[in-house]
């Protein structure tokens, strides 16, 4: 990393290849991936300014439901310089990881470095793209549907029994009631 731009993605996000190809087309130094929040989204969300900076990383333990209409959660793909990463990023990796141990987010450092005056990290956000993060089996059977051509996306919905708010998109207009 100290070596080369890296571009920094976890291992369990499956994605729209196109937006590989849209950051490295992307102008921008330093860049990560969002989205517009929604109510399935888990993690680290970020706050952006008018020219798609982000101005915040906010981890899931500060996370607050009032401003969600603010929130963009990070897809966690990343772009950035070997300039940022071995003179920014990396040294306060490893201080973060000497103070706060090595069971931490990567995205914590982001936030602290974002604070830095020269630090400037853009978001590209994401419209139509599709991408969902796995980490349960629910969410794969949910990844596998939202990748599904648009014929057999609803053959698929109508085996799943509830959970359809964690589709994007998608309204569900049932209504749960008890019989007396």
């Amino acid at each position: 990393m100290h070596d080369e731009d890296t571009i920094l993605l976890e291992s369990d996000i499956v994605f729209d290849e196109k937006i590989i190809i849209d950051i490295l087309a992307n102008s921008s130094k330093n860049l990560a991936v969002v989205a517009k929040f929604s109510s399935w989204m888990d993690g680290t969300v970020t706050v952006l300014d008018r020219q798609d900076t982000i101005t915040d990383f906010i981890p899931k333990s500060l996370f607050d439901w009032t401003k969600i209409e603010h929130y963009y959660k990070t897809v966690n793909i990343f772009k950035f310089t070997k300039e940022f990463l071995s003179l920014c990023y990396l040294p306060f990796m490893e201080a973060y990881i000497k103070t706060m141990g090595r069971n931490e987010f990567y995205e914590n450092v982001l936030g602290v470095v974002n604070h830095i005056e020269n630090v400037r990290i853009k978001a590209h956000k994401l419209d139509e793209e599709k991408w969902y993060e796995i980490d349960c089996p629910q969410d794969l059977y949910i990844a596998e549907t939202i990748f599904l051509g648009e014929k057999h996306k609803l053959e698929r919905y109508q085996k799943s029994y509830g959970g359809y708010w964690r589709y994007d998109r998608l309204k569900d207009f049932c209504y749960l009631y008890k019989l007396n």
